[in-house]
């Protein structure tokens, strides 16, 4: 009897260890912030849940030659992995013949959707109906122009929250959304203003 009460002690005092290494090893899962800026710096490899993958077309930045650009990321994961966000911006300014040229492939080789076309600032935006876009509810990205600056912009975010309710997206409007994300780019004068370590902030 004294053996069988042992055992079972033995048994509890296994399972109780167990429990907290496990606990330990989850509580010392940190969360982390990552960014990178530089359209030099571009890669759509970038993030890891493919927030970056179809931004542009393949290999775009090569096809057309551009006279300026910038790009902006941001990955913020909270302890544990119950928050997440990641927001990405590129912009590319050509000359006029270019542009044209650049605008028309873009347009012809990313799935967009004609049925949510927001203007904001000048910009046309027109949001991706790509499936590994789309079929996600938190993600969102758009392709943009400004004909009168001769821009292309492309802008992705990424917004989860265990503690929210489902939509992420509940904004009043889209420059509300905009603003929430992006505030860090001028879209009168076509370029960023503040470096990716202070993208937070406006979150």
């Amino acid at each position: 009897m004294l053996t069988r009460m042992k055992k079972k002690i033995s048994r509890m005092l296994l399972f109780v260890s167990i429990v907290s290494i496990l606990l330990l090893q989850f509580a010392s899962c940190k969360g982390y912030t990552y960014s990178e800026s530089g359209i030099e710096n571009f890669s759509p490899q970038e993030s890891n849940i493919g927030l970056t993958r179809h931004l542009i077309p393949e290999d775009f930045l090569n096809l057309y030659p551009y006279i300026d650009g910038g790009y902006e990321y941001y990955d913020e994961r909270g302890k544990m992995f119950y928050y997440g966000y990641e927001s990405a911006l590129l912009y590319i300014v050509y000359d006029e013949t270019t542009y044209a040229d650049a605008k028309q492939y873009a347009l012809e080789n990313l799935e967009l959707s004609t049925n949510s076309i927001e203007e904001y600032a000048g910009y046309t935006f027109l949001e991706s109906a790509l499936d590994s876009y789309a079929s996600d509810p938190f993600m969102r990205v758009f392709f943009a122009y400004s004909d009168e600056m001769n821009i292309l912009l492309t802008i992705g975010t990424y917004s989860y929250n265990s503690n929210t309710a489902q939509d992420p997206y509940g904004y009043a409007s889209f420059s509300e959304y905009i603003l929430d994300n992006f505030s860090f780019y001028n879209f009168e004068e076509g370029k960023i203003e503040k470096d990716s370590e202070t993208m937070a902030d406006s979150n």
